[in-house]
């Protein structure tokens, strides 16, 4: 059976949102939510010093709950070089051959935690 968990609305800058989240029994016996960050870092897009030449750099921050996900996106969107920075219940997949992707605990997201 499913069920409506969390029904919110937010901005971040000139963006609104809805977060809906539809759970099944399963996954309402988990104690720990983790919400996912994602945002594409243009600085590091087709760097030619990494391995992530000719390739988009994504950086993930994994929060543990959906209020400090809001912080860490928040934090994000005053940073220039991420674009496109969305929250997610899901884990992100990202074909490894077009995307650099790097994880990032948010405990260690100071920068972007101060700033959301």
């Amino acid at each position: 059976m499913l069920k409506i968990v969390v029904i919110k609305f937010g901005h971040i800058k000139n963006f609104v949102y809805l977060c809906i989240v539809i759970k099944n029994d399963k996954t309402m016996e988990a104690d720990k939510e983790t919400w996912y960050v994602c945002a594409t870092d243009k600085a590091f897009s087709n760097w030619k010093y990494t391995d992530s030449e000719n390739k988009v750099a994504k950086r993930v921050v994994i929060c543990e709950s959906l209020e400090q996900a809001e912080q860490i996106a928040r934090g994000m969107s005053v940073d220039k070089t991420l674009k496109y920075i969305n929250v997610n219940m899901r884990k992100p997949h990202y074909n490894k051959q077009k995307y650099w992707v790097r994880y990032h605990n948010a405990k260690d997201c100071t920068l972007w935690l101060s700033r959301g």
